[in-house]
């Protein structure tokens, strides 16, 4: 049985400043994961996920090397965020953020939902006026809250689940899988999770 996630115009929402949900250049996470050596290169730009190529680890010129953050542009196309799930060397132009919340860091159903966050305040920055990191530390981000007033991770995570199912339910009736059904009943190498 799902729960039932409610609407966003149904929660009580707050403004937080980006620094005190988010480590800003924080350290850089143990990178030693990678398979192979070619990494995604980060940079401010506005496709593709803000990877522009492939580069080698020893190619990263002292540059970051992180994984699991969202990306920030700070030049370019100011305040464009992308969730980085992969190991990947970051330029310059680019800030990394962390979430603070350790339970909620490695999340990317929460990091989905924050990175639309920041898509709503990219008006205020252009090629002139561009997204530093004071800048950026101080913009504030209108996030769900509980009961507490505090953010609302698990709504967030939710949230998206149950967006991504909607999604989903089309493509399963599509293929003449019953969602309801057992995992016995789904295709070969295909798996549903509803724990929403």
């Amino acid at each position: 049985m799902m729960n039932v996630v409610p609407a966003l115009n149904e929660k009580r929402w707050r403004g937080f400043p980006v620094d005190f949900l988010f480590e800003i250049n924080g350290e850089a996470k143990d990178c030693e994961m990678v398979n192979g050596n070619d990494v995604s290169f980060v940079t401010a730009s506005a496709v593709h996920n803000g990877v522009t190529k492939c580069v080698s680890l020893d190619d990263a010129d002292g540059r970051p090397i992180d994984r699991q953050f969202i990306s920030v542009a700070k030049t370019g196309t100011p305040f464009k965020a992308f969730y980085q799930k992969g190991v990947s060397v970051v330029d310059v132009n680019v800030a990394r953020l962390h979430l603070r919340n350790k339970l909620y860091r490695d999340n990317p159903f929460v990091q989905q939902f924050l990175v639309t966050l920041f898509e709503k305040q990219r008006s205020k920055f252009t090629y002139g006026y561009v997204s530093g990191i004071k800048r950026m530390s101080r913009t504030m981000l209108l996030l769900p809250v509980d009961d507490a007033n505090e953010p609302d991770y698990e709504y967030m995570e939710q949230y998206v689940k149950s967006v991504m199912l909607r999604k989903y339910r089309p493509y399963l009736a599509f293929l003449g899988v019953d969602e309801t059904a057992g995992q016995g009943d789904v295709p070969s190498g295909q798996t549903i999770k509803q724990d929403v």
